[in-house]
């Protein structure tokens, strides 16, 4: 498996994205996360959440990556209370995947995102846990005015908020040459879906793909922090 990733911190004062990728023996584990910018310290629930996944799991309890995101929830609100005195200063976006014999499975909380890219195609597994997004899917908004809804950035479930989690999972069959991109709100507001599709078809190699994507970054102008991981199987 081919894999790189990428962050920037654009214009804000602290980069609160956080995410690994790593391909072991047997198996590899990808996740990011995107620190909630009203909490008071949604840096360090991204770098938990994220460090402690990789902690957590391995290939004998691939099937506890639900309660094994509930324990890091409870953990965040716990920091919370601790150190705030407030139950949700320390909350986090999070999605991730582990692949394991041409399979993938996923879970995922928020507005961070999963997509598959297969030849002409791109698919997005995680379903984007935010008001604007609910909206649309309740066909209450079109697609123009969910791209420019005002309230894009509230999202309805987090981990560390207490009464604000719904986690997703899903899974997948992949397929040699697959590539997986997982990013964050600040990446995915700058490419639409038939543009990434586009910029894969038109890159063979993996790592121009991956180079493309850098660059077309670096000279856009930046409204949040950015980042994205690309893997290719």
């Amino acid at each position: 498996m081919l894999f790189y990733h990428y962050t920037n911190i654009g214009p804000r004062s602290e980069n609160e994205d956080a995410l690994n990728v790593v391909e072991y023996h047997e198996y590899s584990i990808a996740s990011i996360a995107d620190g909630v910018g009203s909490s008071q310290a949604g840096k360090y629930a991204s770098s938990y959440a994220v460090d402690t996944f990789f902690k957590m799991v391995s290939p004998s309890n691939f099937d506890k990556l639900v309660e094994i995101i509930k324990k890091i929830h409870d953990d965040l609100i716990e920091y919370s209370i601790v150190n705030t005195k407030k139950k949700n200063s320390a909350a986090t976006t999070f999605t991730a995947c582990v692949i394991q014999n041409m399979k993938l499975i996923g879970i995922h909380v928020g507005d961070s995102k999963l997509y598959i890219l297969r030849g002409n195609g791109l698919r997005q597994l995680s379903k984007e846990h935010s008001e604007a997004a609910r909206l649309h899917r309740e066909k209450l908004i079109n697609y123009d005015e969910y791209k420019h809804y005002p309230r894009k950035n509230v999202i309805e479930s987090a981990l560390g908020v207490p009464n604000m989690l719904h986690i997703d999972t899903f899974n997948f069959d992949l397929e040699s040459r697959d590539r997986i991109i997982l990013s964050t709100d600040g990446f995915h507001e700058l490419f639409n879906k038939s543009s990434l599709r586009d910029m894969s078809v038109n890159n063979i190699k993996c790592e121009d793909f991956y180079n493309e994507l850098v660059a077309s970054v670096n000279v856009q102008k930046l409204r949040d922090n950015t980042s994205f991981i690309l893997m290719e199987i």
